[in-house]
């Protein structure tokens, strides 16, 4: 975003949640805060779970981050050629 941006210091001072507010409104993401925000909690949880239904609660997110990532990694790559 960094690179696109008129202003590029402006990311380094950005909260996590305004970052991918803007890469929302770059269409570089397929989800939303909301499910970002969920990708975020679910992993600070798998640190230092010792617990079988919130491992399993970690688990069950995983398909729908990596296909996530996948479509930044696509729309990176659209976007910067």
């Amino acid at each position: 975003m960094e690179i696109n941006s008129a202003n590029p210091e402006i990311y380094d001072s950005m909260q996590f949640s305004e970052l991918i507010r803007s890469g929302n409104d770059q269409s570089l993401l397929k989800s939303d805060w909301s499910n970002c925000k969920l990708f975020r909690k679910m992993r600070s949880k798998s640190s230092y779970t010792y617990d079988e239904k919130i491992a399993v609660a970690v688990v069950s997110i995983i398909s729908e981050f990596i296909a996530e990532a996948k479509a930044l990694l696509q729309n990176l790559q659209i976007k910067n050629g």
